[in-house]
């Protein structure tokens, strides 16, 4: 919404540029995973924000590590062809100077990657042995318990009861 807002005419023929390498660079691992970076950098620059900038190069280089663990779920043609759709809706939308569509298309990108994780996870819990036979277990399974992040990707201290 922000970029939509601010950007400037050659912001926006960055952008659409940036597109163009992901889309020519498709079959490219790397060179597309550079670009994409390289997208959402530019996207933070259109905001004239440089603190944005800077949190969205930190989470970039924090992504960095587990999208090398998990590369192998998301290097499909299908998957980069999705990614250089939603990057072109956002591009649609800034030169448009539409925040609200802009908002709306990076929500919509973020939340596709997202589950695209998420899937990438299940599937290796899913294909990796289990600890022991499920006949051997007593009890029903552990709850599983959601731990919030802190912006270095460590868990925050846990509470102490009184």
């Amino acid at each position: 919404a922000l970029a939509a807002r601010s950007a400037k005419p050659a912001d926006i023929a960055a952008l659409g540029q940036s597109v163009a390498r992901m889309a020519a660079h498709v079959d490219h691992f790397a060179l597309r995973e550079a670009e994409d970076a390289a997208f959402h950098r530019l996207l933070a620059k259109c905001t004239g924000n440089g603190s944005l900038e800077l949190v969205v190069e930190d989470l970039w280089n924090q992504r960095a590590e587990l999208w090398g663990r998990l590369q192998r779920h998301f290097h499909t043609a299908d998957l980069a062809a999705k990614t250089i759709r939603d990057h072109a809706a956002i591009v649609a939308a800034v030169a448009a100077h539409d925040p609200d569509a802009a908002r709306a298309a990076l929500h919509r990108h973020l939340s596709r990657v997202a589950r695209e994780f998420q899937r990438g996870v299940d599937s290796e819990q899913r294909d990796a042995p289990a600890a022991a036979p499920a006949a051997s277990r007593s009890g029903p399974p552990p709850k599983r318990r959601a731990i919030a992040r802190t912006a270095t990707g460590k868990s925050p201290p846990t509470p102490r009861r009184s």
